[in-house]
């Protein structure tokens, strides 16, 4: 566990775009929990979030000048992100205090994330919408799993462990909503946002496009990024990405509207529900909107895990995409070196997982 220091510090977090921050107080590194809850997967893009509950010693707040400060509710639960980056940077629930995604904090030069909090469990597993294992055990940590919430009390022996299960993805009713088995359906938290990636067909190769992109059996390439403009945009401790040909991609008409860019440097732009502040969609502007990498917690994850869609690691071909992924020819995870200075216990922990799981 990480050294109490006895010390009383200010934190302080903030987006990407940093229009939006928030403060609070500390002695001792803070309890912190995993979460794969529905909820916060749609609202940041990745299948399992890092959260911190505040205690009221710690003194949270949001400035009052924080105008691009939004909110999405949905049931009991509410989450705050930036209007103009779209990070998701807190949630609540009703009759609880405020609850901090970890990645938004800024960590002080010279520490790790792990100097601040003290990751105790995961907790949300009836909502992994899978089997046990897949994304699920990708962070391989050996932290105890739990069905759902542990509230305040993580020793309380009526807490329910986790055990293998397969939870059905809810139906989303729309007249002009189809999936089948050739078509990934997406959507946001509040499903404003929603689209569809078509498989790639049988001559994909004879498409210059699509040549670049589809891998061997008509599948896309996927991998996990630890970059510090990934996690910071998102909330999400890591992140994942599909890398879509925009052929191959449809947002619904009614969806435009709700789909807000953001330039998160001079060379990308990424893309999020306005609505909830959901982060989709990441391009690079060099490629002339050829293809967007897509976040795939908004994606059906037992589809992504069974094989017959992504592959996660460099086959050894020479298409274009071995080139774009950083780290896919080394067979590493993506801007790892990001990771490692700012939480390497949980690089250590990925790559475990990943190598355990085949990803």
């Amino acid at each position: 566990m990480p050294e109490d220091t006895g010390k009383q510090e200010i934190v302080t977090g903030r987006c990407h775009c940093q229009a939006v921050t928030y403060n609070f107080t500390f002695t001792r590194p803070l309890i912190a929990l995993y979460t794969h809850e529905t909820f916060i997967r749609l609202q940041t893009g990745f299948p399992i979030n890092l959260y911190i509950p505040m205690s009221p010693d710690c003194n949270f707040q949001f400035p009052h000048d924080s105008q691009n400060l939004q909110s999405f509710k949905s049931g009991d639960k509410t989450a705050f992100f930036c209007k103009t980056c779209g990070t998701t940077l807190s949630f609540t629930r009703s009759g609880q205090l405020p609850c901090i995604l970890a990645p938004t904090i800024e960590v002080l030069p010279g520490r790790q994330l792990s100097d601040y909090i003290h990751p105790r469990g995961h907790t949300y597993l009836s909502e992994a919408r899978r089997k046990m294992g897949g994304f699920t055990d990708i962070i391989k940590d050996g932290l105890p799993h739990y069905t759902g919430d542990v509230g305040n009390d993580l020793a309380s022996e009526s807490l329910t462990m986790a055990e293998s299960s397969v939870v059905d993805e809810p139906p989303v009713t729309s007249e002009n909503y189809q999936g089948g088995p050739d078509v990934l359906d997406g959507y946001c938290c509040c499903r404003a946002l929603r689209f569809s990636i078509a498989r790639p067909p049988e001559d994909y190769d004879s498409d210059p496009i699509l040549q670049r992109w589809v891998k061997p059996s008509r599948k896309f390439a996927a991998s996990f990024c630890f970059c510090t403009s990934c996690r910071t945009v998102s909330g999400a401790p890591l992140f994942g990405w599909c890398f879509i040909p925009t052929k191959q991609l449809r947002i619904y008409p009614t969806s435009i509207p709700s789909l807000a860019v953001y330039k998160s440097s001079d060379k990308c732009t990424r893309r999020f529900c306005a609505s909830c502040g959901a982060t989709a969609f990441f391009a690079l502007d060099s490629l002339n909107n050829e293809m967007w990498d897509t976040a795939i917690g908004l994606l059906p994850l037992g589809k992504l895990e069974s094989g017959g869609w992504c592959v996660w690691k460099c086959d050894g071909g020479d298409q274009f995409v071995d080139s774009y992924i950083h780290g896919w020819k080394d067979g590493i995870l993506s801007y790892e070196r990001d990771g490692e200075g700012y939480f390497k216990d949980l690089v250590e922990q990925v790559r475990s997982g990943r190598a355990t799981l085949g990803l």
